[in-house]
């Protein structure tokens, strides 16, 4: 399921949860980074609302090792539709430690970039 929602392929991750992989929609890698953390980081917004609904609501408050959270990997990667859906479905948006340094989204910050969607 990982390597599906890793690579967007949608259908296969539908698939896979039909054919008896629906726990693996929960299931983090060795570095805690689960389907909906890769989707996230991904763009791919229909995938990470699938998994939302199937039961990974949980996935986009949980961070990575570098305790990097999904809407932050989906504001650094400019995933600019992901991150508007992560902010309406409640997503942890608070500071987070990478290996270079602390970042903070400040409220100019954020509304520049919520900005570049409309």
């Amino acid at each position: 399921m990982l390597v599906a929602c890793n690579g967007g392929h949608f259908l296969v991750a539908q698939w896979l949860f039909k054919v008896g992989a629906a726990d693996d929609i929960t299931t983090k890698d060795s570095f805690n980074l689960s389907p909906m953390f890769t989707a996230c980081v991904r763009g791919q917004l229909r995938l990470a609302q699938w998994l939302f609904k199937v039961g990974a609501a949980e996935d986009i408050r949980i961070h990575d090792k570098l305790n990097i959270t999904p809407f932050w990997a989906a504001y650094e990667g400019d995933n600019h539709v992901v991150v508007n859906w992560l902010i309406e479905v409640g997503a942890v948006m608070n500071p987070v430690t990478n290996q270079v340094n602390m970042k903070l989204i400040s409220e100019n910050d954020l509304n520049l970039h919520l900005s570049r969607t409309e």
